[in-house]
C-alpha cells in the first residue's frame, strides 16, 4: 500500500510517498530531504502523537469554559481516555496562561501529562 504525506518537520513541507508492508511496516520512503523528515514520517505512521487542545468547565458565569492544552504530545489513541478525565474537571479559581490546572490527567511510558491553561480568566 502507498501512502502520501506532507512532512511537517520543517518549513520545507516535503511531499513524501511511503510504501507500507502487509503488517504496516515501512518498506520504502521517497521524498524526504532531511533526517528530521524521515524521523517525523516514521513517527507519524507508526506512533502518531499530538498535543491535545480543548476547554474545561469553570465555576464562573462570566467565563464558563477555559481553553487548555496538554503540556506535551500524547498518543492519538489516548485522546478519548484523556478527554474523559478532562470532562470531569471544573476550575474553581481564576487562572492565567501557563498555569497548571491538573498535574496528572494522563500517564504513559514517558511520565505524567499535565493540563495547562492557555487563556486569560481574570
Amino acid at each position: 500500500m502507498r501512502k502520501k504525506l506532507t512532512c511537517l518537520a520543517c518549513p520545507r513541507g516535503c511531499n513524501v510517498e511511503v510504501t507500507l508492508g502487509s503488517e504496516g511496516e515501512i518498506m520504502d520512503m521517497e521524498g524526504c530531504s532531511c533526517d528530521r523528515g524521515d524521523a517525523w514520517v516514521r513517527t507519524e505512521l507508526l506512533h502518531p502523537m499530538r498535543t491535545l487542545t480543548t476547554t474545561v468547565r469553570t465555576a464562573f458565569e462570566d467565563f464558563p469554559r477555559l481553553p487548555v492544552r496538554t503540556d506535551r504530545d500524547i498518543e492519538l489513541q489516548a485522546f478519548s481516555a484523556v478527554m474523559q478525565v478532562i470532562d470531569s474537571i471544573v476550575v474553581t479559581r481564576r487562572m492565567l496562561p501557563g498555569e497548571v490546572i491538573d498535574p496528572c490527567v494522563y500517564e504513559d511510558m514517558a511520565g505524567q501529562v499535565a493540563l495547562i491553561s492557555t487563556g486569560y480568566m481574570l
